[in-house]
C-alpha cells in the first residue's frame, strides 16, 4: 500500500487516523465506510474501501503546472458560482430562491475565494 502524505487540508503529518465505521442500513445490510482523519484540523476523506480513502488522501496535483490548471478551475467556478448568485437576487419568485440561500451560497464563494 502506497505511504500516507501529509494532510491535505493543514499539512501536517504524522498525526492521520484511519478509521472504519460501519452502519446498519435497513434492507442492504451492512455498509463500511473508511476514512482517513487529521487529528489536528479534523479534515477527513472517506473511500469505499481502504485504498479508496488512501488514494483520495493522497491526491494531490504533480507539477506546478498541474497546480495552476487547478487552481485556474477553481477560479472559473468561483466565477460560475457569483454569476449564479447575481442572477438568483433578481429573483422575484420566492419558490425560485430565498434569502437564506442566497446568503450561504455567498459565504460559501467568499470561503473558496479566501484559499
Amino acid at each position: 500500500m502506497a505511504d500516507l502524505k501529509e494532510c491535505p487540508f493543514c499539512g501536517k503529518v504524522d498525526n492521520v487516523l484511519y478509521v472504519t465505521r460501519s452502519q446498519l442500513i435497513k434492507k442492504t445490510g451492512r455498509v463500511y465506510s473508511h476514512y482517513y482523519t487529521c487529528k489536528d484540523c479534523g479534515g477527513s476523506i472517506s473511500g469505499i474501501d481502504q485504498l479508496d480513502a488512501l488514494r483520495k488522501w493522497n491526491n494531490r496535483p504533480d507539477t506546478k503546472e498541474d497546480s495552476q490548471n487547478v487552481n485556474q478551475q477553481l477560479k472559473d467556478s468561483i466565477s460560475e458560482l457569483w454569476e449564479l448568485s447575481r442572477s438568483m437576487q433578481g429573483e422575484t419568485d420566492v419558490s425560485m430562491v430565498c434569502n437564506d440561500c442566497i446568503n450561504k451560497l455567498n459565504a460559501a464563494i467568499a470561503k473558496l475565494e479566501s484559499i
